[in-house]
């Protein structure tokens, strides 16, 4: 499974929409993500498509994992997009939380799905178009625990990390 993982891609945003449309309200539901600036998707996310002669991706805002106004990417100048949550996961165990200690094959294969909150994202757009920060639940320094296989890993400043969606979010310390 790790090694199926999908690996994030970064673009620069060219152009945008005027937002997309509340399948029940209508309501228009902003873009949040500025033109010239950098944002993090999915490798397997949007449509490529050439038009004057320059190949480009459409993304939907759905798939936008973080932004940045430009440059390197770093701990620092990233913002989670929306109900998403940067995690600086913990270092990988050779033993259960009960103490049970792992074949070295399966502590390989281990899936780390506990850490700190490092950074979060505005919160959820509510179907008025509002976006709603009480939906974040975590703050900046808070320990989590989320879903096995949940969310994208994301290298930052050499470090790795996972950015899931609030709703990935099983609990908190």
């Amino acid at each position: 499974p790790d090694k199926a993982q999908e690996k994030p891609t970064e673009g620069v945003v060219a152009d945008l929409g005027p937002g997309r449309i509340h399948p029940e309200t209508g309501v228009v539901i902003p873009i949040p993500v500025e033109q010239g600036e950098h944002v993090l998707y999915g490798k397997y996310d949007g449509t490529a498509v050439e038009y004057c002669k320059d190949e480009y991706i459409l993304i939907r805002d759905d798939d936008i994992l973080l932004a940045w106004p430009g440059g390197s990417m770093s701990v620092d100048n990233v913002r989670p997009v929306r109900d998403r949550i940067l995690i600086k996961t913990t270092e990988k165990s050779d033993a259960t939380a009960s103490g049970i200690m792992l074949a070295p094959s399966a502590a390989a294969q281990a899936r780390v799905t506990v850490g700190q909150v490092i950074a979060t994202g505005s919160g959820q757009v509510a179907a008025n178009g509002e976006v709603s920060p009480h939906a974040m639940e975590v703050v900046p320094g808070d320990f989590i625990k989320y879903r096995d296989y949940g969310g994208s890993e994301v290298t930052l400043d050499g470090e790795d990390y996972m950015i899931i969606k609030m709703s990935d979010c099983l609990c908190k310390w």
